[in-house]
């Protein structure tokens, strides 16, 4: 069997190599900018190496897609019209989950099998032997190539391709967010000297499972949103008083003032706090909240009207508003926004007024009330 591996970085170089060593198929690499890696494996493995698609594609009876994400449809449908008919594009790579619908439909007008593979672990620990997860027709036959290998792997049942990509995905806010905190953390405790024994003090994750860990964190969020969110100011001191960047904890801090602030106007069951469905959908529907505030800012770019309990800092947008806001949009300085006290509208806390608010002819001057209804001028065009 050939297999054309498209894209030679560290994870097409890996399962190159793999194949070449373990298997009796043959193996044909393209990249168009070969690292000297790639170029070495090559020569040493004696493999072809292509520049790009081409006629040599004819023989093919799998291709495994190593590209990056972005990449992957562009070069999916590269290949299109070079492969013949019943052959299988594996796309390993962490394309969205349009992108793999939209390249597994192009190949269906080529009568090319197509499969949403995603990668559950790290290459570069595991090698070629790391788990997978896969959708599509032509799964369970695609699999057993990398079960060849070493690879562990699951095939969705009755799932389209772009649904493994959507799992990788969901699984990619949890494993980046953790590492991202976990660059701040060990940062932090190896300065202070105790980085052993915070492990130590992180010994019941290990004794309760992370799922079960994970599910306690959301049951008890709702309860103890407002002391978590204290607690969470004071770590950020901490790492401030250290020099160390706090950016996580930054951000932490406005899901914490979210779920406190949304607690307060729309009380969440009683259940929510003993039982994680009941909690997941209580969170869901703040989140619904959170996407009605950014549609009406959508529509009302310049001229945008929000009601909080929180006044505004000098420098700050309240937090449900950040988020709701496109980050493109949101350079807060005085020379972008100036937050304007409407003692017209009647807003509520948390609530939009039921009209636009009357033009102000300037700024108001001294302390600002602390409940109303603002009003966030864009003033950079």
């Amino acid at each position: 069997m050939n297999i054309a591996i498209i894209g030679a970085g560290e994870v097409g170089r890996t399962y190159a190599k793999a194949v070449a060593e373990q298997s009796v198929h043959t193996v044909l690499l393209c990249d168009p900018y070969p690292a000297d890696q790639t170029l070495r494996l090559a020569s040493e493995a004696g493999l072809e190496l292509h520049r790009q698609a081409g006629t040599w594609l004819a023989d093919t009876d799998r291709v495994w897609l190593c590209v990056a994400g972005d990449l992957a449809l562009p070069a999916c449908r590269d290949l299109l019209s070079h492969l013949r008919p019943a052959a299988v594009i594996v796309d390993l790579t962490t394309a969205a989950p349009a992108d793999k619908q939209t390249a597994f439909h192009l190949a269906a007008e080529h009568h090319i099998q197509y499969v949403d593979a995603v990668i559950l672990g790290a290459i570069a620990l595991t090698g070629a032997a790391t788990p997978l997860l896969a959708a599509g027709a032509a799964g369970e036959e695609a699999m057993r190539d990398f079960a060849g290998l070493g690879a562990p792997s699951r095939v969705l049942p009755q799932a389209r391709p772009g649904d493994a990509a959507a799992l990788k995905l969901l699984r990619t806010i949890l494993t980046k967010g953790l590492e991202a905190l976990a660059v701040e953390c060990l940062v932090a405790a190896e300065k202070q000297g105790i980085r052993a024994e915070l492990y130590e003090a992180m010994s019941d994750v290990d004794a309760a499972g992370f799922a079960s860990f994970l599910d306690m964190l959301v049951r008890t969020h709702i309860q103890h949103s407002e002391r978590r969110w204290h607690e969470v100011q004071r770590a950020e001191a901490q790492l401030t008083s250290l020099g160390l960047p706090a950016t996580m904890l930054s951000a932490s801090q406005e899901v914490f003032a979210r779920t406190t602030r949304s607690a307060a106007e729309n009380p969440p069951p009683g259940v929510a706090t003993t039982d994680v469905n009941a909690a997941l959908k209580w969170l869901e529907s703040t989140s619904t909240d959170l996407r009605s505030l950014r549609a009406h800012y959508l529509l009302n770019p310049d001229e945008f009207l929000f009601s909080t309990p929180v006044a505004p800092h000098e420098n700050t947008l309240p937090p449900l508003l950040s988020n709701a806001m496109p980050s493109s949009r949101l350079r807060f300085s005085s020379c972008h926004y100036r937050a304007c006290w409407d003692t017209h509208s009647g807003g509520s806390p948390g609530r939009f007024p039921s009209r636009r608010a009357p033009r102000f002819p300037r700024d108001t001057a001294g302390p600002v009330p602390d409940h109303g209804a603002y009003r966030f001028r864009h003033l950079s065009k």
